[in-house]
């Protein structure tokens, strides 16, 4: 059995929200020796929306994952969050390998050959998405009224991202980033490929085949 370890950045007590992204990852990886073993950092409600939040949650990440390896067995760690928060410092912490759904997902664009447009949540363009796409990010857009992953969650915040994405393609993207787990959660993929006509690269399903990857590799 290879164990994933998935950090949510957005804190929760609802047992099901917070594992939707595993249970979400292991009906598209679908392979029986894949556990997906998720917990979420405390204090962030509302998930990682600004460089304060970020600050503050990046040792609460470190411990965790440090104790998701100790005692819950895992052979690699996914942090769901497109900003990587923690990532270089959980790498230096653990032995086993850690995957960050910004990096990772924006390897995955690149790999298409086309130039990527990316839907996010924040003002500014996240470090490991443009460090990865270089060039070949044609675009950055924030869907009206979105601030936070929440607001994602509801049908205003949807038709809104709808209408981002149509931007992003009026730009030149070939090939649209969801740069939010956020959009995972409400699974808004396939929504926006139906409207948009473009590859739409998920960040958790992409960042969670390569954990899978490297879990097992590592085991």
């Amino acid at each position: 059995m290879y164990r994933i370890g998935l950090i949510r950045v957005f804190s929760t007590d609802d047992v099901e929200l917070l594992n939707r992204h595993g249970r979400l990852l292991e009906k598209f990886i679908a392979r029986p020796d894949l556990q997906v073993i998720s917990r979420c950092i405390e204090g962030h409600p509302q998930g990682l929306w600004n460089q304060e939040e970020i600050r503050k949650a990046i040792p609460k990440i470190v411990r965790l994952g440090q104790e998701m390896e100790r005692r819950d067995g895992v052979a690699a760690l996914l942090v769901s969050c497109a900003a990587d928060p923690g990532v270089p410092e959980l790498r230096e912490a653990v032995r086993v390998p850690v995957i960050g759904a910004g990096s990772a997902s924006a390897a995955v664009a690149l790999s298409l050959g086309r130039p990527v447009g990316a839907l996010g949540i924040t003002d500014w363009i996240l470090p490991p998405i443009s460090e990865v796409l270089g060039s070949r990010l044609v675009g950055w857009e924030v869907p009206e009224g979105v601030k936070t992953t929440v607001d994602l969650m509801s049908e205003q915040g949807q038709e809104r991202f709808v209408e981002a994405g149509e931007r992003l393609k009026g730009r030149g993207a070939g090939v649209i980033l969801l740069a939010c787990t956020g959009f995972s959660t409400v699974e808004a993929a396939p929504l926006l490929e139906e409207r948009l006509g473009l590859p739409v690269i998920d960040p958790l399903l992409s960042a969670g085949m390569i954990a899978y990857y490297a879990a097992r590799g590592n085991a």
